[in-house]
């Protein structure tokens, strides 16, 4: 049933502007509000803190630098003793943990670079003594695949040649279904409009003021439903 032909279209609806417009829009406010503030407050704590860091890496470095400089005034000879038993030592780790781990990944591209020389080399040296068996071996799949796709592409020519109308017709089948069915759908929406409109123009000729009154309401109404429904949706959301 058209809406028009409906027995409360011309009753008018309340305008709830309150609570589907105000009071949606005041909670959006707020919430992005408290968003806003939120992220400001937690990007004020993450500069200070930052700051805070760095202050106390300077301080750190200021005082094991000054304590060092002491220390090498103070004894010199133990001092640049201990500097060079820590420096053989971090050399002695990082040299093993290179040995561990770099050189097997390095001696591994290495031996994969040997083996592609090699066969490089060893298809080089076939090709050069027999050129001919090796670039049909080369091209064997390429010409497998031509081959595939010529003889499919002869059956389809020979089932088009012998019933030419099945073929077409099994073809596009299923762009023609398609095509029926938006046209269906597309004709029972206009026919839908059609009677819509047909129903409005007799109501309007019987009671245009009351008519005009129950759309602008109805509309007013609809428009603030839609409005609530997507303010409501972006609260949860955010």
């Amino acid at each position: 049933m058209s809406i028009f032909k409906q027995p409360d279209f011309l009753t008018l609806r309340q305008l709830d502007i309150e609570n589907k417009l105000y009071l949606p829009t005041t909670k959006l406010y707020d919430h992005i509000s408290f968003k806003l503030n939120a992220s400001y407050q937690d990007f004020l704590f993450q500069t200070t803190s930052l700051y805070q860091d760095i202050c106390s890496v300077l301080s750190n470095t200021h005082t094991a630098m000054a304590n060092t400089a002491i220390a090498a005034y103070e004894n010199p000879r133990e001092t640049l003793s201990a500097w060079y038993e820590k420096a053989i030592n971090t050399g002695s780790f990082y040299y093993n943990h290179i040995q561990q781990t770099v050189t097997p990944v390095f001696q591994n591209w290495q031996l994969e670079l040997t083996m592609c020389k090699d066969k490089t080399s060893a298809y080089l040296q076939a090709f050069l003594e027999n050129p001919q068996q090796v670039g049909l071996k080369t091209i064997e799949p390429v010409t497998n695949y031509i081959t595939t796709t010529t003889e499919q592409s002869q059956l389809y020519v020979q089932q088009l040649m012998a019933n030419p109308e099945q073929y077409l017709s099994t073809a596009i089948a299923p762009i023609t279904h398609s095509i029926s069915a938006v046209n269906e759908s597309i004709e029972v929406t206009l026919i839908g409009v059609y009677y819509a409109l047909l129903d409005l123009a007799n109501i309007l000729l019987s009671q245009p003021i009351a008519t005009l009154q129950a759309l602008y309401h109805n509309i007013l109404a609809a428009l603030l439903d839609i409005y609530f429904d997507t303010i409501s949706s972006l609260l949860i959301t955010l």
